[in-house]
């Protein structure tokens, strides 16, 4: 994953954030900035726009992020998150969305 332009806060204040990825927003194949909608496991009903640098990306990952709320003042609350980390699928919905990835093994 690339270096990410937001300030890089101490573990200790990094928000955790663990849901599946329902949609890409947008992907930057080039540079890796995405910006995609996350169901939070904790807080079912509601998506949560995540900001990242990740070069793979797609729609039905489970996911873990480390990062910072914060309000932008077009877009709202965004999920600016400094680290990610692909989780084993949570659902049988992700399950199938992973097979269906070009290159899956399993």
């Amino acid at each position: 994953m690339r270096e990410s332009p937001f300030a890089s806060p101490s573990d200790a204040e990094l928000e955790h954030l663990l849901g599946i990825v329902e949609t890409i927003t947008f992907h930057n194949p080039d540079s890796g900035w995405t910006v995609m909608k996350v169901a939070p496991f904790r807080d079912a009903g509601r998506l949560v726009t995540v900001l990242i640098h990740q070069a793979k990306v797609f729609a039905g990952a489970t996911m873990e992020f480390w990062g910072a709320y914060s309000q932008h003042p077009k877009h709202g609350e965004q999920f600016k998150a400094v680290r990610a980390l692909e989780r084993k699928p949570a659902t049988a919905a992700a399950m199938s969305s992973l097979r269906a990835r070009p290159n899956a093994s399993g």
